[in-house]
C-alpha cells in the first residue's frame, strides 16, 4: 500500500475495529448478558434466552465468533469496493474517496492488515 494510502486509511481502519470489534461487542454482551429476553425485540430473545443460561467462557466464546463475523462481513464489502470480491450481479466498479483521496483497492487491506496487527481477534 502506498505511503499515501497508508496514512489515510490506517487510523480509518484502526476506527472500524474500535466500533466493530470492540465496542459493537461489549454493547452486545451487555444487553444479551443483562437484558430481559421477554422486554427484547424477537431477532434478540431467543438469542439473550439461550446466552444467558451459558457460563461465562461458553458466552466469551461466542463473543469472538461475533467477531469474526463482523470481520467477515467488513472485508466483504471492503473487498466489493475494491474490486477485490465480487457479488453476483454487481458488474460496475466503485469509486471510492475520503477527503478527496481515491483509497479504492486498498480497504479491504488495510482493514484486515489492521485486524491482524491489532489483535483484535486472539490468534492460538
Amino acid at each position: 500500500m502506498s505511503k499515501l494510502r497508508s496514512d489515510i486509511l490506517e487510523p480509518i481502519c484502526e476506527a472500524w475495529c474500535k466500533t466493530l470489534l470492540s465496542e459493537s461487542v461489549v454493547k452486545y454482551d451487555e444487553m444479551l448478558s443483562h437484558g430481559d429476553p421477554k422486554q427484547m425485540l424477537p431477532e434478540f430473545s431467543g438469542g439473550a434466552a439461550v446466552y444467558q443460561s451459558l457460563e461465562r467462557e461458553h458466552q466469551m466464546a461466542l463473543l469472538e465468533l461475533f467477531k469474526v463475523v463482523a470481520v467477515d462481513t467488513a472485508s466483504q464489502l471492503l473487498g466489493n469496493l475494491d474490486g477485490s470480491s465480487y457479488i453476483e450481479g454487481v458488474e460496475g466498479d466503485f469509486s471510492v474517496r475520503y477527503d478527496g483521496d481515491d483509497v479504492t483497492g486498498y480497504l479491504q487491506e488495510c482493514f484486515l492488515g489492521t485486524v491482524e496487527d491489532s489483535g483484535y481477534i486472539p490468534r492460538k
